[in-house]
């Protein structure tokens, strides 16, 4: 009895152990589980972790692309201004270039002009001293003329003076009388 009593008490504790055994092992397999579901829970808060930060990298990569937006945005309105001030500036040369091209081919015809005038004048000039000249060679000319003919009046004239004197002087007087008298005019003669 007291075997059979102990074989039972064997086989429960046996039982017991086999229980035990198995509810061992499952808690192994949970506190396993468990361990997996900590590693997991672990990665999931790095990966929220990771993923907030990331968010937060996004957010700020969101504000700087609004910001280079907003400054590519007033660039792209800088460009347009400073081109439509390059084209503004190069019609505006364009059009002072044109007057200027315009102004210096005019210039150049009122040059030409005054030159042909001044090549009109110069030759006129020329021709007018020649006559000048002419007209001085003519002047002179008939001056040298008219002083002859003036000299060779008062040649006249001294003769005929002198012939009158001559007639004048009365025979009485000596001859040395009349070759003082005859000297005195001679004297007068050059002279004149």
């Amino acid at each position: 009895m007291k075997l059979i009593q102990e074989k039972d008490h064997n086989d429960q504790l046996e039982c017991e152990k086999a229980i035990l055994e198995r509810q061992l092992r499952d808690l192994r397999t949970e506190m396993e589980e468990l361990q997996n579901n900590r590693v997991e829970v672990d990665s999931i808060t790095r990966a929220e972790i990771k993923a907030k930060e990331l968010e937060n990298i996004l957010r700020s990569e969101e504000r700087n692309k609004v910001v280079l937006t907003n400054t590519i945005s007033k660039l792209e309105k800088k460009i347009h201004e400073l081109t439509e001030q390059m084209e503004e500036e190069h019609k505006i040369s364009t059009e002072q270039r044109e007057l200027m091209t315009q102004r210096i081919r005019s210039l150049k015809r009122q040059l030409n002009e005054a030159e042909e005038e001044a090549s009109r004048r110069d030759v006129q000039h020329r021709h007018t001293q020649r006559e000048l000249t002419e007209e001085r060679e003519a002047n002179s000319r008939l001056q040298r003329q008219l002083l002859d003919q003036q000299l060779h009046n008062k040649r006249i004239e001294s003769r005929q003076t002198l012939e009158n004197l001559k007639l004048n002087l009365s025979d009485d007087e000596d001859d040395d009388e009349e070759k003082g008298q005859s000297e005195s005019t001679d004297k007068q003669i050059t002279q004149v």
